[in-house]
């Protein structure tokens, strides 16, 4: 069974990794509703809403069905970022710049689900071949 908290549960370095991120998430979130001046509504909901999950996770016991929204809503904020950001430059450049954001899109996509993919597998690996624990 998982420890306490998202803190004590991803301990020393992966505390400090975990920090790092949302730190990251907020400063970025920051900047964009700044110079939205307010008017992304959509995206101001998931910032509430993970700044909600974040103040949540810090005394909750962590389990699968609480911690997927810490990555899920951060990833659609900084998707949304993204997007944005991609279609203001598609908007001012020619046909070229529009593929080669394209298809640098899917490779970074691509990564990211290999990445994780194979750090979730370590984690399934580790629950299977001992399952009384939490895959460490």
């Amino acid at each position: 069974f998982p420890s306490h908290d998202i803190g004590v549960n991803f301990g020393g370095v992966g505390l400090i990794c975990y920090l790092f991120f949302c730190g990251y998430v907020i400063r970025v979130s920051y900047v964009y509703i700044k110079v939205n001046n307010f008017e992304k509504n959509k995206f101001i909901v998931f910032f509430i809403l993970w700044l909600g999950y974040l103040v949540q996770s810090l005394v909750s016991i962590n389990n699968i069905g609480l911690a997927v929204w810490g990555w899920v809503l951060p990833g659609c904020m900084l998707g949304i970022i993204r997007m944005d950001k991609e279609n203001q430059e598609t908007r001012k450049s020619d046909f070229q710049l529009k593929e080669g954001l394209k298809s640098k899109s899917k490779i970074i996509v691509i990564a990211g689900f290999l990445v994780g993919f194979v750090l979730g597998g370590f984690q399934f690996i580790g629950a299977a071949v001992c399952p009384d624990s939490d895959g460490y």
